[in-house]
């Protein structure tokens, strides 16, 4: 987050303009997308490519296995000090176990962001396609809250991606070391990639991960 406005707080500007990809696809498509923008460009890969310097135009630069080594050891040293604190923080955590929990619980329904198989939830995505939408949790447990139909170029994006994962997860399960190479050259990031070092790369994945997936040794 970069902050842009004179103001000594944050301001409509500096979301804005720390949300360009967000604000760019509500401009031109109508669809405000509910993930940041670091999330949202995994699935667009025009927003993160080498013309761009890797996404830094939009604010989303991809900075490296070695930045994101950085951020996790900072959050360790994080969680280490909060755990032996003498203190207990109430600051809540940000993650939404205990509003589920005291959903289900007390029967009283909360609103919040979940993962579920798809129920038309997303029209234009096959039924049991796990969809992340707003949900509700009560004492039924815990279901979708609204239907929609995501338009155009934003829908086909969830279509592909949709894709990639059930063919993943069919690999997986079946020891199908070709599909998951199909899966490897239908995702739209790695689809930037020749072809020739998509299959160099899904071949050295194989490899290194070959340990703990025994069923493609057959």
């Amino acid at each position: 987050m970069v902050k842009v406005s004179p103001a000594d707080y944050w301001t409509k500007m500096d979301v804005i303009e720390n949300n360009r990809v967000r604000f760019e696809l509500f401009r031109r498509f109508g669809v405000l997308v509910g993930s940041g923008d670091h999330h949202s460009v995994e699935f667009m890969p025009g927003f993160v490519q080498p013309g761009n310097d890797y996404g830094s135009e939009w604010r989303v630069h991809h900075y490296g296995m070695p930045g994101h080594r950085r951020d996790a050891g900072e959050d360790v040293e994080y969680y280490e000090e909060m755990r032996d604190s003498a203190e207990v923080t109430r600051m809540p955590s940000g993650e939404l176990v205990a509003q589920l929990l005291d959903g289900m619980v007390t029967g009283k329904p909360q609103s919040l962001p979940v993962n579920l198989p798809n129920d038309g939830n997303v029209t234009n995505l096959d039924d049991d396609a796990v969809v992340e939408i707003m949900g509700v949790a009560d004492d039924t447990g815990i279901h979708g809250r609204d239907k929609t139909t995501v338009p155009g170029i934003m829908g086909e994006f969830l279509r592909r991606i949709n894709v990639v994962q059930e063919w993943t997860v069919e690999a997986a399960v079946a020891g199908d070391r070709e599909l998951v190479l199909e899966a490897m050259l239908a995702d739209p990031i790695a689809a930037q990639l020749p072809y020739e070092q998509i299959i160099s790369m899904t071949d050295e994945m194989m490899t290194a991960t070959a340990r703990w997936l025994p069923q493609f040794d057959a």
